[in-house]
């Protein structure tokens, strides 16, 4: 149990387990003033009874796994109009580095978008409901770790904020209820209004007919002393939380229906003309429709996963034609761009938003990554099912050849490249999908030992940016950190680990994960009772952000889950299986049917929004309406998720059981 002792200043007690972990304060906010305490008494040596003028706090203190709950009653006998401080001093100035899980990482200093930045000399502020944590916020350096997070708001009205701000040079966490957001608001990635924008708040109106007034809430606070040189501790926070707000019945979904209705939708999307097939972009997109006339073999269209799920429902001509349109843009020493432009008739690297005009006409270790992975696994399956495409294999092996002449002396195969190879870009994560690439290629051709040698040392190079927690750079449309950067190093290693088990492979494996954590929400967001997803009833324990660019929310979580399953078997960790079960049970949410349509007609049967809105932000600024709102019909949540299904059902059966629909 925590050790509690009142401090000299009459608003300050200092909480202990065998060092100092730090102190709570106590104040609040009437009427725009900062209130301190008329008196402090601790009673029964764990519970404080803090009194001001119209406002009695009770806080009751108790262990919970690796950290302190404190249950906080407010009982107000006063009108006015309030916000609730939780407010916790460190103890001390060695936490140099702070994270808030899917919003910053120390700084945010990579990449050009317009989202926040700063180190902790910015005093932000953000709401609890753009945190996969309620509330969450840490900081970390020589003197360990030290974080907050909150019970999540049952009421969108009670949604809350956290606030990481220095005193001298000792770190304070202030979390409030109602939200304060600042010094700017994150309203939208930066396109149309510039992304960040003037400070939003709320206030709790108490009116004299509402006296007494009381408000309950839990704060939790974890610390550890050990010197942090990179954030990973975040394991013991993530699961207290995934733990404590788990709802107390889980039941298991329609996975059959799910995979009927999204594999309806990848039928709509996919178009044909004089012999060619391609998978589109997305329709029905409205104003911003032009933005999805494309096509891809990877990241948002994921064209060569797209024909490897219709290869595996025993669709093959529809596979080949697809694996067809992306032949043709090979160069002769490897290279190759796999996105295609309807209205502007021109192949590149990656065509969409967001990407520097330098690098779009250029080639990208992930878009190749995926797409040579891609014809790689439909080479296979085409062979089984009696299909001979050798040139697949040949283009595949010319591309890795490519990465491999050019994989820099540290390991990395670096991010973005002329077409005729100089570097453009090489930070970040984008070159853990060619570890994929080349650990494929020697399962179908083993005994290659330029190709061992560039394994060898790729594994050094992304285990190192593992061990410093240094995921980023993985979208094409954002220069952030993101989520996507975890999962591609998790992926690689575990492909490393089953090409030549290793238990470094398994501990790097393992710390991307626990990255992607930071990733994965705990708890089911408050909605605004007349919003679309407060109506539909919309759950978000399980789902995941985007990036620190995206602040909104999808369905990648199924494939997590696949990787996620993967790591439990090759640890031992159960945990890993339970959270990817959370994972699975997100995504098949929000998906036309037609008992609900999602505002759309019956051709759009399988359709689930890209775009998931948890909080007050939007992709492009939309005027009705931010958070609680759904839109936006993109491929890459269509194939992904339907090919992750399909391997969790051949790979773990366990998980999902499902009966493959007949040939259209």
């Amino acid at each position: 149990m925590p050790r509690l002792e009142l401090q000299p200043k009459r608003n300050l007690i200092a909480m202990y387990d065998d060092e100092l972990i730090g102190y709570i304060r106590y104040t609040l906010l009437r009427n725009r003033n900062i209130l301190l305490p008329a008196e402090l008494v601790t009673i029964d040596g764990m519970t404080a009874t803090v009194k001001f003028t119209g406002v009695t706090v009770t806080d009751r203190f108790s262990d919970v796994g690796d950290g302190v709950r404190i249950e906080r009653e407010w009982r107000v006998t006063r009108p006015g109009d309030y916000r609730f401080h939780f407010d916790f001093i460190t103890s001390g100035t060695g936490f140099g580095n702070r994270i808030v899980p899917s919003v910053m990482y120390d700084g945010n200093v990579h990449g050009e978008g317009k989202f926040p930045k700063g180190g902790l000399d910015v005093p932000w502020s953000f709401r609890e409901d753009r945190m996969p944590v309620p509330g969450c916020t840490a900081v970390y350096g020589e003197s360990g770790y030290r974080a907050v997070f909150m019970s999540p708001a049952q009421d969108d009205s009670f949604t809350g904020s956290a606030m990481t701000f220095l005193e001298g040079e000792i770190p304070v966490f202030r979390l409030c209820v109602p939200f304060i957001e600042y010094p700017k608001t994150y309203t939208e990635k930066g396109i149309m209004l510039g992304g960040l924008t003037a400070p939003t708040e709320r206030v709790l109106s108490i009116r004299p007919n509402q006296l007494p007034y009381t408000y309950k809430r839990e704060f939790y606070v974890f610390d550890e002393d050990k010197p942090y040189s990179s954030a990973d501790f975040f394991l013991p926070v993530f699961r207290t939380a995934w733990e404590k707000f788990a709802p107390p019945e889980e039941t298991t979904p329609d996975y059959e229906g799910f995979f009927s209705r999204r594999l309806a939708h990848l039928r709509f999307l996919t178009e044909r003309d004089d012999g060619n097939v391609w998978i589109k972009m997305g329709k029905g997109n409205g104003l911003f429709q032009s933005y999805y006339e494309f096509t891809a073999g990877s990241f948002l269209i994921r064209g060569l996963e797209a024909a490897a799920v219709y290869a595996r429902i025993g669709d093959i001509d529809t596979a080949e034609g697809i694996a067809g349109f992306f032949l043709s843009r090979t160069f002769d020493n490897g290279a190759h761009q796999d996105m295609y432009g309807f209205k502007s008739k021109e192949w590149g690297g990656y065509l969409g938003a967001g990407i520097r005009e330098e690098w779009k006409n250029g080639v990208n270790a992930r878009a190749n990554g995926e797409t040579m992975s891609g014809f790689l696994r439909l080479y296979s399956l085409l062979k089984k099912a009696g299909r001979e495409h050798p040139e697949y294999l040949d283009l595949a092996r010319k591309n890795a050849e490519f990465y491999l002449k050019y994989q820099l002396p540290d390991g990395n195969f670096g991010r973005w490249r002329t077409l005729d190879g100089a570097e453009l870009d090489s930070y970040g994560t984008n070159g853990a999908y060619i570890i994929t690439l080349l650990t494929e290629f020697e399962r179908l051709k083993p005994g290659d030992k330029a190709v061992r040698g560039a394994l060898a040392k790729a594994a050094d190079y992304y285990g190192g940016l593992a061990d410093r927690m240094d995921f980023g750079a993985d979208t094409l449309d954002a220069d952030s950190t993101d989520k996507e950067a975890g999962c591609a190093v998790l992926t690689a290693f575990l492909d490393l680990n089953e090409l030549t088990p290793d238990k470094k492979y398994i501990r790097y494996a393992r710390r991307a994960a626990e990255f992607i954590l930071s990733w994965i929400w705990t708890y089911n967001v408050a909605f605004p009772e007349g919003s679309p997803l407060g109506k539909l009833g919309f759950q978000t324990r399980g789902m995941t952000s985007v990036s620190v660019a995206h602040h909104h929310l999808d369905f990648y979580g199924m494939r997590i889950a696949y990787d996620f399953l993967r790591l439990a078997d090759e640890s031992g960790e159960e945990f890993w299986r339970d959270v990817a079960r959370g994972m699975m049970r997100a995504c098949v949410q929000l998906v036309s049917s037609p008992e609900e349509r999602l505002g759309r007609g019956p051709e759009f049967e399988g359709w689930q929004p890209e775009q998931v809105n948890q909080t007050n932000w939007d992709y492009k600024h939309r005027r009705f309406g931010t958070k609680g709102f759904f839109h936006t019909d993109a491929a890459w949540s269509t194939v992904l998720t339907l090919g992750a299904m399909l391997d969790i059902r051949g790979r773990f059966p366990r998980e999902l059981t499902f009966e493959l629909p007949e040939k259209q």
